[in-house]
Order: structure tokens, then sequence, then C-alpha cells
């Protein structure tokens, strides 16, 4: 589990098992590669096989681990899978940046020492969870060719479609993070350029401390006046966790 207050201050994350230190990537660096990559690779780092299949599907992945999927994917070297492949690697350079990423046997080398393999694997698409731990804008997976990677990209697909259903349509167009920029910067009166330095994290806890404060002041200002059957609001000063 990652301290609190390395997530909230957006400090670079100390992997002990892989040999690394993780970078919260901000805003900004996310704009680099773009959002639909961001979280195109996201997806990937956080694949977990018992979502994806259930027993009417008869895919046996019993002897296969989290890890080994991932491997299978991004050898595949199938011309379908190319795109998410690509952001897979670029999201890997916004985490370890001026490190090299070798895909091997079985491992991922990155840097001179640091690895990704089944041993640490699981530990560490936990720190990922806890770094995105709300974003819900996961990205369509392209079918490939072959038939274990055919069911399992499709069912990477079905798994987005199913968040998309979820989602209001305003909220599937234009880019999620820009957005909570521009209304952070609204309304919190900032800059755009200071809320682009925020990490993934940081602007979700600031979006939603930001809501309750303004609810807080409505409140308050509404019961001077006369202003009767309100919600009470919530403690703006409260813990949050995005």
């Amino acid at each position: 589990m990652i301290d609190e207050l390395t997530l909230a201050t957006g400090a670079d994350i100390v992997f002990k098992k892989g040999r690394l230190v993780i970078h919260q990537p901000t805003i900004k660096e996310i704009g680099l590669i773009g959002e639909n990559n961001f979280f195109l690779g996201i997806q990937l780092l956080r694949l977990s096989k018992e979502n994806l299949f259930g027993a009417k599907d008869n895919v046996d992945l019993s002897n296969y681990s989290d890890f080994q999927v991932l491997m299978s994917i991004i050898k595949s070297n199938l011309k379908e899978s190319q795109e998410q492949i690509e952001a897979f690697y670029l999201v890997l350079s916004l985490l370890f940046p001026q490190n090299e990423v070798k895909i091997e046997d079985s491992k991922i080398s990155i840097g001179e020492t640091g690895f990704l393999n089944d041993y640490n694997f699981e530990d560490f698409k936990q720190y990922i969870k806890e770094m995105f731990s709300s974003f819900n804008g996961e990205q369509e997976l392209r079918p490939s060719e072959g038939k274990l990677m055919d069911k399992l990209m499709k069912k990477l697909n079905e798994r987005h479609k199913k968040l998309a259903e979820l989602k209001d349509e305003s909220e599937q167009e234009g880019s999620l993070l820009g957005r909570l920029v521009s209304i952070i910067a609204v309304g919190g009166n900032k800059s755009k350029v200071d809320i682009s330095q925020y990490t993934f994290y940081q602007i979700q806890e600031e979006f939603k401390r930001m809501n309750l404060k303004i609810y807080y002041d409505f409140y308050n200002s509404a019961k001077m006046v006369g202003c009767k059957d309100l919600k009470e609001p919530e403690d703006w000063m409260q813990y949050i966790h995005p």
C-alpha cells in the first residue's frame, strides 16, 4: 500500500520488489502521450483474467497468471494489437522516465536493475490501482488473430463497452482530464498551467474537495437568508480518497 502522503504530494514511489522508483506522471506529462493512450496502457497494466472470463466463455487460463497473459499480449506482434502495445510502452515511459524497457522471456526489464515478473506483478498492479484509483475511461482493445488472443481481446472490448454504458453520453466526449483541469481552474480560480502539474490522484482529490467546499459555502449563505429544507453539507475538510 502506498503512503497517503506520497500520493497527496505526488512524490516518486519506491517499489522494492521490483527494484524500481515509480514516477507519478502529471496531467501535462500524460498530455504528451495523449489521454487515449494513457487509459489504454493503464488498462493493460491493470489486467486481471478473473474480470475478463467467466465459465460460459470456455477459456481455461487456470495455468496462467495475469502477468503471463499480459506478456502474451505484448509478445503477440499482431498488427491489430499494435495500438495497445504501443500505449503500454508509452505509459511505462511515464512511470519510468529515462529508463529503457526490454521484454524478455519471463520478465520486463526496466533500467539496469528494475524488473516486473510473476513474483511482483500483483503488487505492482495494486500500486497502479492506488495511483489511478478512480479512472473509468478504459479504452477499447481491438480483436487480434488467433483463438485465445481473439477471445482475450474481445473480452477486454466487452468490458470497456459495459463501462461506457454506465457513463453519461456527455462524459464520453472530449477529454476527461482536460475537462477536470478546466473545471478546477474556473471553480477554484486557479491557473490551468498550475493544475496541469497535478498528478492523476491530486486532480481527483482537488475536484472532490472543491465540490464539498462549494456546497458548504452555498449552504451557509442560503441559511443566512432564511432558506430551509437544505441537505446538510458534508465536512469539506474530511479525509478524501479519490
